[in-house]
């Protein structure tokens, strides 16, 4: 699920034409565009190592890294050919450092990897947090209803995208705390809280966002929930 979520991050809000004779105009402009800034770079490795985490703890653990290696050169091949316009430098560079990293990060003893990994990506989401939301279309005050705050244009579906990026992120960061010794419901419970706080304070802060949301709790909830009762029926069977 979570490696889904990661893969679908990368959809746009709408699937453009199969345009291909304007691909080599896009990749120049790409090329003319140079080395992409730091922050994106490091999130985009991030998430891949995460995906590299979640392949090491499924069966067949050895070819993590070639399956790694197939899903980012797959997303990648399509986000430079048919989704070009909506590419960034950043992703490429994020790939190839994560895949280039892998061989050390896969070697570190017992949970160190998601207890790192958690750690990186706990000050990603804070990272994101402290940034001012970019849509300014929604007023200032809090979305207490979850997900109300990725509604589509005129209020009509949910944007696939950026909730499959959410849903990566916050859920990863409670697989991450359970991986790393946590209960699923301590880290459920705990990375709602902690967001909810964050929000909280942010939006208090005059002028620094337009709005609150209780989407990314409620995203934490469900997975510790989900990991919760599949760790109960592991349990039972």
């Amino acid at each position: 699920m979570l490696g889904a979520a990661w893969l679908g991050s990368f959809l746009p809000a709408s699937l453009p034409a199969l345009a291909a004779a304007h691909w080599p105009a896009e990749w120049a402009r790409h090329l003319s565009a140079g080395w992409p800034a730091t922050a994106p770079v490091v999130r985009y490795a991030l998430g891949w190592l995460i995906v590299g985490a979640l392949l090491r703890s499924l069966p067949g653990a050895a070819r993590a890294w070639r399956t790694l290696a197939l899903a980012a050169g797959t997303m990648l091949v399509l986000r430079f050919t048919w989704l070009v316009s909506d590419a960034g430098n950043a992703e490429i560079a994020g790939a190839a450092l994560a895949l280039a990293a892998w061989p050390a990060a896969e070697r570190l003893p017992g949970a160190w990897l998601e207890r790192l990994l958690a750690a990186a990506a706990a000050a990603a989401v804070l990272y994101a947090h402290l940034a001012p939301h970019g849509a300014a279309a929604h007023a200032h005050g809090w979305h207490w209803m979850p997900f109300t705050d990725l509604a589509g244009p005129g209020g009509a579906g949910l944007q696939v995208g950026p909730l499959c990026g959410r849903l990566f992120w916050y859920g990863a960061l409670v697989w991450l705390l359970v991986a790393a010794g946590l209960g699923a419901w301590t880290a459920g419970l705990g990375v709602a809280a902690a967001v909810l706080l964050v929000e909280a304070v942010h939006l208090g802060a005059a002028g620094s966002v337009q709005y609150a949301t209780t989407t990314d709790p409620a995203i934490a909830l469900g997975v510790g929930l989900v990991i919760a009762l599949l760790a109960r029926g592991s349990a039972a069977r």
